[in-house]
């Protein structure tokens, strides 16, 4: 996941306004490598996240979008 993490910033660094969401199986388990657990990484990094199921209001924004 450290590879996958450093991916993930250069890719928000990159496309500031592309807009991306993790959903995690266990939000406190630690990202590989990192003293950070995925919460505390999404918070830093300013990632939208949630654990387990996706919530019904992410896709309220997507159907907001679109019109």
């Amino acid at each position: 996941m450290k590879k996958d993490a450093r991916k993930h910033r250069a890719i928000k660094k990159q496309f500031p306004d592309l807009d991306i969401r993790f959903v995690f199986a266990d939000i406190n388990n630690r990202v590989e490598g990192s003293r950070f657990t995925n919460r505390q990484w999404c918070d830093k990094y300013k990632f939208q996240y949630a654990e387990r199921v996706i919530p019904k209001k992410w896709f309220d924004n997507v159907k907001k979008k679109a019109d």
